[in-house]
């Protein structure tokens, strides 16, 4: 079972391995394994995901560049108020700006290789599909986790297109039925309209 991370600022980051639940209800507590190499390793999936970069995902590279508001905006001659609207989904985040703060992450937990990937990218216009981030711990370390990636997003929209459909048809007797803690058998190769013709989606990046 997939473990939504608490703290990061993000919604969608799931983690498979690496977390300790003790207790329960208020007396419950959380405890992550290499809690800095987990960010470290969300940090590089963000950068490598070539879909526009979200408010949140922008926050938690600035936090991890130990960058302010003020050091976002200068990237783009901008002011502080405007980087604070594009954390806050009020304003979307510049391409421009966004590829800076991808390199400049590489440049710290990422490979030469994915610098050079990424460089290659940039002329691309890419509209992905809204995939969570899932990061498997394999008793040494963290990684993003492609294939659990998009298996995980399929599971969170069937429910969704389910009631839609429903409703469409306006009649109940019509409803497709669905259980939630059924796991869908599938496999990553069934997904390839989501795969990057790049050597980076074996490694597990989205």
């Amino acid at each position: 079972m997939l473990h939504r991370l608490k703290g990061s600022g993000l919604p969608n980051v799931y983690l498979n391995g690496g977390v300790l639940v003790q207790g329960a209800g208020e007396e419950q507590t959380v405890a992550y394994s290499d809690l800095d190499g987990l960010y470290k390793a969300l940090a590089r999936a963000i950068a490598l995901r070539l879909s526009s970069m979200s408010g949140g995902e922008l926050r938690f590279l600035r936090k991890r560049l130990g960058m302010s508001q003020s050091d976002v905006a200068a990237l783009g001659d901008k002011t502080d108020q405007v980087a604070a609207k594009w954390e806050k989904g009020i304003l979307p985040v510049p391409k421009a700006e966004a590829n800076l703060l991808r390199f400049a992450v590489l440049s710290k937990v990422g490979t030469q290789r994915d610098i050079a990937w990424l460089a290659s990218q940039l002329t691309r216009d890419v509209i992905a599909p809204v995939i969570p981030y899932v990061m498997t711990f394999d008793g040494i370390g963290w990684k993003h986790d492609g294939s659990l990636a998009v298996i995980s997003a399929i599971e969170q929209a069937i429910p969704v297109a389910v009631a839609a459909i429903d409703a469409a048809k306006g009649s109940s007797q019509h409803a497709v039925k669905y259980t939630s803690n059924r796991r869908l058998d599938v496999q990553p190769n069934n997904f390839s309209q989501f795969k990057e013709t790049s050597e980076h989606w074996q490694e597990g990046i989205v």
